[in-house]
């Protein structure tokens, strides 16, 4: 059963890492740059494979350390949190969370909450009907079978 992040204990602090892990293709350098445009008093410093955001709500500033790269580049045993990005037009992405990224991620640090990303959403309409795409059903039961973090 997939845990509420609600129910994922964090301390107040503030800095906090997130290790991003997926294929080359699936947006996680546009997931990175849209949080940061979408969050209210936030600022970004954005470099390949490394992005800093800084996010405040007035009194309190909280730095985001964003580490991305396909095969998390070993940044995951310093994370609070890995992001894992599949893209939902493509069998192969979505297998490779489960076969290869969750096992690495997982290795050293079986406690580190996982969090999972459908993206691409705009593809899965572009190939034509017999293009494989990952229904909304089956990105849940990824997220069960792996234990992500599911958010309410």
């Amino acid at each position: 059963m997939a845990k509420s992040i609600d129910e994922i204990p964090v301390e107040p602090r503030e800095k906090y890492t997130c290790a991003l892990m997926g294929d080359s293709l699936t947006s996680k350098t546009g997931l990175v740059e849209s949080y940061g445009r979408t969050v209210e008093h936030s600022n970004i410093l954005h470099m390949p494979d490394y992005s800093c955001l800084y996010v405040s709500d007035g009194a309190t500033r909280v730095e985001l350390d964003v580490h991305e790269s396909p095969s998390g580049g070993g940044q995951s045993q310093f994370a609070d949190v890995i992001l894992m990005a599949f893209n939902v037009a493509s069998k192969e992405s979505f297998d490779k969370i489960e076969n290869v990224f969750l096992p690495l991620a997982k290795k050293n640090h079986p406690q580190i909450p996982v969090i999972l990303v459908g993206s691409d959403v705009n593809l899965r309409y572009g190939a034509g009907e017999k293009a494989w795409t990952a229904t909304p059903e089956m990105g849940f039961d990824l997220a069960l079978r792996i234990g992500a973090v599911e958010q309410r």
